[in-house]
């Protein structure tokens, strides 16, 4: 990883590395830090520190002398016999005087072989651009590398190219470059900058690095995520019509929809556009249909609507359910390595795949959990686990057919699509000790689906009925 100063010139540069080696030397209890001393000789030096060791009555001080070195080049042989030579005059003033370093593009080879040569002795000590990156990490606090990089994944596909951090005016950044093209800034904790902060460090990378053409992620982001949802209500209108739709009427639909919803307003090029760029859409003699779908193709698409932006008027539409049947549920059971239900478990599992978006969004990606102790075609190592694998499944589809129901954003669906009002939870938790029976703990709960008044917007709102007696 690679650390920036950056500066609007070059001793702006240094000046901005000075200012970061006293932070560091303040933080590892030094005191009486000062830049820029000249000394008795005419030696300067870009910061002086002192470290004050009790003794007795009376104290012994440390000295720590340092020189900063801000260059886009390792330091070369010639830095290092200066800075030696200055640290060995000091040391004869003061024998409790040691010499520090700072290389921020590192050191040739020359100068590491000296400093290992010497570096015992305890005249001076170099520190180069990884040691620097490693001590700002554990004094500053930085969110990790990893956490950057699963940070900028929530908001863009692109592929990271480089992971850097660059320091200005006692503040730390992280910049992430991309494959395709441009950056993006964070702060050091994972946060967004301000716009007056984001100008001024955005103008310092572009003068000071290779670094070129800012990202905005989040912005990026949110405009993805408008094409995803205009692509897929688009979709849904497909879905409804029984005969090709010209853009026109496409559009006419979706203004109709989208009428009390600003922010999914949508122009009719970008509802042309979307349609076109999508590979489930057909468009022949200027209108656009649905492409005709084969099972494994079917997976693919719901796999597509599942993915990223859901609008949930997609799941209400009858073309949808129908979609939902015996012929995929026996491609569910396929991609989950054959597990084996009854009659009885096939007809409740379709019912809740058919009523649930969460439960048909897992079941058609393989479970680990359960497909890596499968063969392909089913086998298990023994019957009994066979048997706890079809448990498993049922019983995951089960939760989340309850968690898609407590879901207020599915409230609506389940009410006026589905037609799904009440729901009745039976849970029993029996503790056993050596086959005794130590508690036992019935739970039953009833939950409904209420419209509200037209005073209170007519929302959907889930009760928990109170028991009878």
């Amino acid at each position: 990883m690679k650390l920036y100063i950056l500066g609007n010139t070059n001793d702006d540069k240094g000046t901005q590395l000075e200012i970061l080696t006293k932070e560091m030397l303040e933080k590892q209890g030094y005191s009486n830090i000062a830049g820029n001393v000249i000394v008795s000789g005419g030696s300067e030096f870009d910061a002086v520190a002192s470290y004050k060791m009790p003794l007795a009555t009376n104290y012994i001080e440390y000295q720590v002398i340092c020189e900063c070195k801000a260059h886009s080049n390792p330091i070369n042989i010639t830095d290092w016999m200066k800075f030696i030579g200055k640290v060995y005059v000091e040391k004869l003033k003061n024998d409790h005087t040691t010499g520090l370093m700072i290389a921020l593009s590192g050191a040739n080879g020359n100068v590491i072989g000296s400093y290992n040569e010497i570096k015992d002795r305890g005249l001076v000590n170099l520190m180069v651009g990884d040691d620097i990156i490693e001590f700002l990490t554990k004094e500053y606090n930085l969110t990790s590398a990893q956490s950057i990089e699963s940070y900028v994944k929530r908001f863009t596909d692109k592929s990271i190219s480089i992971i850097s951090l660059a320091y200005y005016d006692q503040a730390i950044y992280w910049i992430v470059g991309f494959i395709e093209g441009g950056f993006t800034v964070l702060k050091k904790n994972a946060t967004q900058l301000n716009s007056k902060e984001l100008e001024i460090i955005v103008e310092l990378l572009n003068k000071n690095t290779e670094y070129t053409g800012y990202i905005d992620i989040e912005q990026e982001n949110e405009a993805r995520n408008r094409r995803i949802n205009i692509e897929k209500v688009a979709l849904s209108i497909l879905m409804d019509a029984s005969i090709p739709l010209s853009i026109d009427e496409v559009f006419a639909q979706y203004e109709d929809i989208t009428t009390q919803k600003s922010n999914e307003k949508a122009a009719k090029d970008e509802i042309g556009n979307a349609l076109r760029n999508n590979s489930f859409a057909i468009e022949s003699e200027e209108k656009y249909y649905l492409k005709e779908f084969d099972i494994d193709s079917l997976i693919e698409f719901f796999k597509y609507i599942y993915s990223e932006i859901l609008p949930v008027r997609l799941l209400g539409r009858k073309w949808f359910s129908e979609k939902i049947n015996e012929e995929l549920f026996t491609k569910v059971l396929d991609i989950q390595c054959k597990i084996k239900v009854s009659e009885k478990q096939r007809r409740e599992c379709l019912f809740l795949i058919k009523h649930s978006p969460s439960a048909l969004a897992y079941a058609i990606h393989p479970d680990e959990d359960l497909t890596r102790y499968r063969s392909p075609n089913g086998t298990t190592i023994a019957e009994n686990v066979d048997k706890g694998h079809t448990q498993m499944f049922v019983q995951k589809l089960t939760d989340l057919f309850i968690k898609d129901f407590h879901n207020q954003a599915l409230h609506e669906l389940y009410f006026s699509d589905y037609g799904i009002f009440d729901v009745r939870i039976e849970q029993t938790l029996t503790v056993l000790n050596e086959g005794e029976n130590v508690l036992s703990i019935v739970n039953n709960r009833n939950m409904s689906l209420g419209r509200l008044d037209k005073e209170f917007g007519n929302q959907i709102i889930l009760i928990s009925k109170l028991p009878e007696d």
